[in-house]
């Protein structure tokens, strides 16, 4: 993250502005992977509605992205999309022990 600008401005200097996209996206995609295990622990006891749900929710970031790219920049769009990964996976990290 720290080497986004740096290393983009080497590889593909074109591409050097979307080193904000990284900043952005990195601690999204940080916060969902440290979930993960609670995901995985729901599938092993196959609590599949509550997978479901959240991987509909994770879906969800389809039709969000459409309608917010007309209105939005691409750093507040980007910002949505790893939000609502990183809340469709707390979402089934918490304890649904009625379902």
């Amino acid at each position: 993250m720290l080497l986004a600008h740096s290393v983009l401005a080497v590889l593909t200097p074109q591409y050097v502005g979307t080193a904000l996209l990284v900043w952005v996206l990195v601690p999204c995609l940080f916060l969902e992977s440290m979930l993960t295990p609670a995901h995985n622990a729901l599938i092993v006891y196959e609590k599949l509605r509550i997978i479901v749900i959240s991987r509909l929710l994770t879906l969800s970031v389809v039709p969000l992205l459409l309608l917010l790219s007309p209105l939005l920049s691409i750093t507040s769009v980007t910002l949505a999309f790893g939000l609502v990964r990183v809340l469709a996976r707390l979402w089934a990290a918490v304890d649904h022990s009625q379902m």
